[in-house]
């Protein structure tokens, strides 16, 4: 629609007969007229081709009247749309400091309406280049892009006009005042865990990383902790206890984001219990004679099972334990 510059991009051209009745042995023509001139045949549209008015022309033969019905007029049929190339101004002024804080994903482009003052018909006429070798205002000069390696950092800033090609510079600095994106998520544990910390989850490949850890998403370094609520339930839960666990991420420009992961504890049944076997040479191998007594702690530490287990460990949470010997000689 425009207006446009001549500096402009060129623009592919296309068209929509809308019906499909057309006559099979003529094709639909795009048409470019530039300044009362001939109208030239062409699928693109090329603003650097000079100033002016240019009248843009689709035309398609409908073939046949009332071909597809009554309602089918046939014919030759023509849309057309006009549009302005227009010269820009070559006397410019930069703002003394332009602001640019980075957005989610990282990269801005510096645009030629970021860095003006005033008003402009099109923009398509202006370069930007930034310079980020001291000192600054002579280069070398690099394209108008900056992420996130550029946070903090004040660079010069230039427009060039590419037809006059009259410059203008002012000063660029780039922040981050965006706070980290958090994702957290919950899961449940066995009651008696011997750790509930993520660098024991992790570390015994208990809890994938991306879970016992939140998903934290910045254009920046951050640190993460995080600080443990607990509560603890009742059986009807089914839990023994929940932490809730808020974490918080601080990136290096201070900016701020939270997320909670909610950590439930199975509470065990006697379907979960796992008692010692019997170690009479039916079951499981008896002991020498030479051994000492077997205390459940006794054979717990020469490696078999003295206690019940309940989820593999040695510790029922609710679910407590006692024993009775008896002597048969």
């Amino acid at each position: 629609s425009g207006p446009f510059c001549l500096y402009s991009d060129p623009i592919t051209l296309t068209g929509d007969p809308g019906d499909d009745v057309l006559n099979p042995n003529v094709d639909p023509v795009l048409t470019v007229k530039y300044n009362n001139g001939p109208a030239v045949v062409t699928d693109v549209f090329d603003p650097g081709n000079g100033l002016g008015t240019y009248v843009i022309t689709y035309t398609v033969d409908g073939g046949e009247p009332k071909a597809a019905g009554e309602d089918d007029p046939g014919c030759v049929q023509s849309i057309s749309q006009t549009v302005q190339v227009v010269a820009t101004p070559s006397n410019i002024v930069c703002n003394d400091l332009v602001t640019v804080s980075l957005p989610s994903s990282c990269t801005v482009d510096i645009l030629p309406d970021m860095v003006l003052e005033g008003t402009y018909p099109c923009f398509d006429d202006y370069e930007v280049t930034i310079d980020r070798t001291l000192p600054l205002g002579n280069g070398p000069w690099q394209p108008g892009v900056v992420n996130q390696d550029d946070i903090g950092h004040t660079y010069a800033v230039r427009v060039t006009h590419l037809v006059s090609g009259n410059s203008c510079w002012g000063l660029l600095k780039v922040e981050d005042k965006l706070p980290p994106v958090m994702t957290c998520s919950d899961f449940n544990l066995n009651c008696n865990i011997p750790s509930n910390t993520p660098e024991y989850l992790t570390s015994n490949g208990i809890i994938p990383f991306v879970q016992a850890y939140p998903v934290v998403v910045d254009c920046q370094g951050f640190d993460l902790v995080y600080k443990d609520v607990v509560t603890e339930e009742n059986c009807a839960s089914g839990y023994t206890q929940t932490i809730v666990r808020t974490w918080t991420a601080v990136d290096a420009s201070g900016n701020k984001a939270t997320c909670s992961q909610t950590i439930h504890f199975l509470r065990p049944t006697m379907d979960d219990v796992v008692l010692p076997e019997n170690y009479d040479n039916l079951q499981a191998p008896a002991l020498p004679c030479s051994s000492a007594y077997p205390t459940p702690e006794y054979l717990n530490s020469i490696g078999l099972q003295g206690t019940p287990m309940v989820f593999g460990q040695p510790e029922g949470c609710n679910i407590g334990w006692g024993y009775n010997d008896e002597r048969i000689d």
